[in-house]
């Protein structure tokens, strides 16, 4: 099940997302989800090297 959310982005920023979109040929969304999955990960792997 997915949910919808909204995002706001100065143009600058969403030109490089689409640049890069079109050259992996993803979706938004598809690099969205990857970069959140993507952060959230380096933040375990901070707190496992905390330990």
């Amino acid at each position: 099940m997915t949910e919808r959310m909204n995002i706001t982005l100065p143009p600058s920023l969403l030109k490089e997302i689409d640049e890069i979109c079109d050259l992996n040929m993803i979706s938004r969304s598809q690099f969205v989800r990857t970069a959140i999955r993507h952060y959230i990960a380096s933040l375990d792997d901070e707190e496992d090297n905390e330990e």
